[in-house]
């Protein structure tokens, strides 16, 4: 036995006898396994490219597990498990963590469609396992469970959501493990394991300076959140808006076409200028509500998002009531309309006629008058 190898893993000897296992089965489980390093390498690689393929994804970084830590994982994994029996021919099925691969995103809410290229790629080989950290909402763990996800408390904290693709999905050599996380979560996680990690983990001081760490992870996390939701709720508003301008110009145009050749009296003229008053000042559509994102129930509880929120919306609907720009040439168009107008009531019939007609563009009068001159 390599005592030195029992030293570096803080194992006790006596401990190993009890696993079960025999030191020169563990050494060929070592030697089989620096055999394939190469592929599990190249294989690693593959997947993360075949990743980057998800917009969604914003980086992805991986790791092989060394041979001394895979043969440390085989007699722990041994010493709490005795009907388990690893050899060199079975422990590449049974180690799911040869290959780990990392997928950070941006966003809490792309965990969403990144959840969906990875199933659409590739079999699972167990469920995924969605970890949340105490206090998250439950509306956060009915959503995992309803996209097929074990959700479990993690004791430290950790947020991330881990996958298991089975060893057969593209003829891989072992399961691979790909763990989803945001780039806050990952630069907490980090953080916390180079300071706390491996001999400082029980110190309460940096227990609870690493939980202020999370908290205020979590916060930027759903703040970041919030953040893109509100830029592509204002950049909806704003096109929305535009719509709404060019469709009223447009019959507004159509209108004064109209009227260029009408004569009507004053009563009549009222009407009109109504209907006109009436488009102009239609009322506007309601706000989008929050978005249906359960990674921002805590947030919208959260003292700074109800600090900021009014400013927000005051803001927003500040920018919705600009007046509709009208020209004076409009205002011209319609002054000049007036006394052809007043002679339209002298020929109803004509104003039957003109009022019945179908709609036709601008456009569409200078195709027909042209058509007519050929």
């Amino acid at each position: 036995m390599d005592y030195n190898f029992f030293a570096k893993f803080n194992i006790d000897p006596l401990s190993f006898d009890r696993s079960g296992l025999q030191w020169q089965d563990l050494e060929k489980i070592g030697e089989d396994y620096q055999s394939h390093y190469t592929t599990l390498l190249d294989t690693a690689n593959l997947i993360a490219s075949d990743l980057f393929s998800c917009p969604s994804i914003h980086s992805v970084n991986y790791r092989i597990k060394d041979r001394d830590h895979l043969m440390e994982k085989i007699i722990r994994k041994s010493l709490s498990s005795r009907e388990t029996r690893f050899s060199e021919n079975n422990y590449r099925s049974l180690i799911t963590d040869l290959i780990g691969v990392r997928v950070l995103h941006l966003y809490r809410d792309d965990w969403t469609q990144i959840h969906s290229f990875l199933k659409d790629k590739w079999t699972f080989a167990e469920q995924p396992i969605a970890y949340i950290r105490q206090g998250d909402p439950d509306r956060l763990s009915r959503y995992y469970k309803e996209l097929e996800c074990e959700v479990r408390e993690h004791p430290h904290g950790y947020r991330s959501v881990h996958y298991v693709l089975c060893k057969d999905t593209h003829q891989l050599l072992c399961p691979v493990e790909i763990q989803t996380r945001t780039l806050f979560e990952e630069a907490w996680g980090e953080i916390d394991h180079s300071v706390r990690y491996p001999y400082y983990a029980d110190n309460e001081v940096l227990g609870r300076l690493s939980g202020i760490l999370n908290r205020l992870a979590a916060d930027a996390d759903d703040l970041g959140t919030y953040m893109r939701f509100l830029k592509e709720r204002t950049i909806a508003q704003e096109e929305e808006h535009q719509r709404e301008l060019q469709e009223k110009n447009r019959v507004i145009d159509f209108l004064r076409s109209q009227i260029n050749a009408l004569s009507i009296d004053s009563r009549d003229k009222q009407l009109l200028d109504k209907e006109l008053g009436s488009l102009r000042n239609a009322p506007k559509k309601e706000q989008t509500p929050l978005a249906d994102l359960p990674w921002l129930d805590s947030l919208v509880e959260s003292n700074i998002f109800k600090h900021i929120s009014g400013k927000v919306e005051g803001f927003l609907r500040k920018s919705k009531e600009d007046p509709i720009p009208v020209s004076m040439d409009d205002l011209d168009i319609m002054k000049n309309a007036q006394k052809g107008l007043m002679d339209l009531l002298k020929n109803p019939e004509q104003l039957k006629r003109i009022i019945g007609e179908p709609f036709t563009s601008q456009e569409e009068q200078k195709e027909q008058e042209e058509d007519g001159h050929h």
